[in-house]
């Protein structure tokens, strides 16, 4: 005998088989193998999707659900909408590195870091939604160094069409 399968048919009577590798589910039931190095769940009829729950009291929720016809995962996510959809905190470790654009949705954005370099010779502020603003909108705007003994600031005042400095 090699190794022994044990598989869940629908009728809630689990049966054990000798497959050669060991596992648990055939045909359209999930399946739970080890291929060599790697331990596979594989999810045996096309198009469904699989999702790991999670139980708080009374009520379950998707701790993880992939979603095959998107190929997407969601991280407490019920129905993911993007390659990998998170709900709460994404906090890492070590370097990240992003190859495409980043977009930040919120109301602050913050920066721990000891020096920020900026490959472009510009930096664009004041467009609000993808809009360019008028002088109107963008009056008291620019960049402000802040210190306990005072702050340091250039900006800019529409009422004079001019940068102020208080170094």
């Amino acid at each position: 005998v090699g190794s022994l399968h044990l598989v869940f048919d629908g009728t809630n009577t689990p049966q054990i088989r000798d497959i050669g590798a060991p596992g648990i589910g055939t045909g359209n039931t999930p399946s739970f193998t080890v291929d060599g190095t790697t331990t596979v769940l594989e999810n045996q009829q096309s198009g469904t999707d699989i999702a790991f729950r999670t139980r708080s009291g009374n009520s379950f929720s998707n701790a993880l659900k992939i979603k095959t016809q998107t190929s997407s995962i969601g991280i407490f996510v019920d129905d993911p909408q993007y390659t990998v959809d998170i709900s709460g905190t994404l906090h890492t470790t070590g370097n990240t590195v992003i190859d495409g654009d980043l977009t930040v949705n919120g109301e602050a954005t913050y920066v721990n870091v000891t020096n920020i370099q900026v490959e472009d010779k510009n930096i664009e502020l004041g467009q609000g939604d993808g809009a360019i603003g008028t002088d109107v909108d963008i009056d008291g705007g620019g960049i402000i160094l802040k210190s306990s003994d005072g702050d340091k600031s250039i900006l800019f005042d529409n009422g004079n069409d001019s940068f102020d400095a208080n170094i």
